[in-house]
């Protein structure tokens, strides 16, 4: 098990040998919560299929901008 350190801001650093493999990138944003005593760090992944986003099939996060698909969509219309 790895350790960091909080530092005076409250922030940590994630492990390279963790965060490599996963493929965390430097402003990613990570969903985080708290499990009893346990915090636990999710890593969002793209799903695969935009369409099981959008109908709320997939159980996967996303990094897709629905706003951005939806205007994109629109301008193809026109």
């Amino acid at each position: 098990m790895k350790e960091v350190k909080v530092t005076r801001k409250y922030q940590i650093t994630i492990p390279e040998e963790i965060r490599k493999p996963l493929n965390i990138q430097i402003g990613e944003k990570l969903p985080i919560e708290r499990k009893g005593k346990a915090i636990v760090i999710k890593v969002k992944k793209p799903i695969e299929r935009p369409s099981d986003y959008l109908w709320g099939i997939s159980n996967k996060t996303s990094k897709l901008d629905v706003l951005e698909l939806i205007k994109t969509s629109r301008r193809k219309m026109r």
